[in-house]
Order: C-alpha cells, then sequence, then structure tokens
C-alpha cells in the first residue's frame, strides 16, 4: 500500500470524496485539492512519528565496521540501540550515546536498532501495514490531525479517541482472535 491510498481513504473519512476519487484515478487536482492533499500529508507525517516514538518503533538491523559508529553512516536515523553482535552472532558490550555508538576494540558488528521513519512523500510506501499498529491508526490518526489543522476541532478530538483506542487495542493489527469460551 501507498501513502496516497492511505491518504484517499482519509479523505473519504474527512468528506473530501473528490479528491479521494482523484487520488484513486490520478486525475489533475485542483489548487484547493493539493493544498488539501499537502493537509493531509503533513497529518499523516505527524501521525508517523508520533507512532514510531510512542507506540511501535520500526527496526532495522545495518552492518558496520568500527570501534566508534556514528548513528550518521545508519540506512536510518536511530532511536536506540537495541543490540550488537559479531559475525559469529555472539552479543557486544557497547556504549549508545546520543549520536553514535561505542564498542572496546575496532570491528564488524550487526547493529539492531529502532528508528522513526523519513518524512513520506504521497508516493511512498506504508511502513506499518503489517504492524500491530496498521491502516486503521493511520487512518484515524490523520484525519485527527487533518481537522485539527483546519479548525474542526470537534471532528479532530472524535478521530484523536478513536486512533487512540486502535493504537493501544490488543486486537490491532492482522490474524489477532478472541479465544473462544464455554459458557454454561
Amino acid at each position: 500500500m501507498t501513502v496516497k491510498q492511505l491518504l484517499a481513504d482519509v479523505a473519504r473519512l474527512v468528506f473530501k470524496g473528490e479528491l479521494a476519487d482523484k487520488l484513486d484515478n490520478q486525475t489533475t487536482l485542483s489548487q484547493d485539492e493539493k493544498r488539501d492533499l499537502d493537509l493531509l500529508l503533513k497529518g499523516y507525517n505527524l501521525i508517523q512519528s508520533e507512532v514510531a516514538a510512542e507506540h511501535l518503533s520500526l527496526t532495522a538491523e545495518d552492518r558496520k565496521f568500527g570501534k566508534l559508529i556514528y548513528f550518521s553512516s545508519f540506512s536510518h536515523a536511530p532511536l536506540s540501540i537495541i543490540s550488537a553482535t559479531n559475525d559469529r552472532g555472539d552479543e557486544i558490550l557497547f556504549t549508545a550515546y546520543q549520536d553514535r555508538v561505542k564498542f572496546e576494540r575496532e570491528n564488524w558488528y550487526r547493529i539492531r536498532y529502532s528508528y522513526i521513519p523519513d518524512k513520506k512523500t504521497v508516493n511512498d510506501t506504508f511502513d506499518y501495514e503489517k504492524t500491530k499498529v496498521g491502516e486503521r491508526a493511520f487512518l484515524y490518526g490523520t484525519a485527527s490531525e487533518y481537522c485539527l489543522i483546519c479548525g474542526r476541532y470537534e471532528e479532530a478530538a472524535n478521530w484523536r479517541s478513536k486512533f487512540e483506542k486502535a493504537v493501544s487495542s490488543p486486537f490491532s493489527g492482522k490474524g489477532k482472535k478472541v479465544k473462544g469460551r464455554i459458557w454454561g
């Protein structure tokens, strides 16, 4: 799923059906529709940062050489270092600083870390599609941010409430089922 597809669904939620249809059909947008799309994308990026920082950060692993390895050399900007191993798979002690990770000796390391994804454009991929947070939470959160930006405060509060329930629900994501009970 792309961010554009998700934003088309959000547009329907906030009564911007014509914009949603144009996004689905890839037709030219008016100036007002471009502005609305920019606001939807801004809301999406705000929610993406919030979800990554507070609910479910994404993880990555990079293989790096050195004793002192700066975060700027990683594939993504690390939020926190989860673990480090050598090439044999042994856990290695490290010290994480604000902008780097330090090891006792220079060597090759596999460093696993959490990160906040970069800001998205409409053509980027939706990173949380198969996670416990998922599409529904992003729909509600983005709708909330869009309504807040547009001064539609009551709607924003309603969507925010739905977003918070969606990110905290034990049934978020795919494949979750309620265990059957025997009554009687």
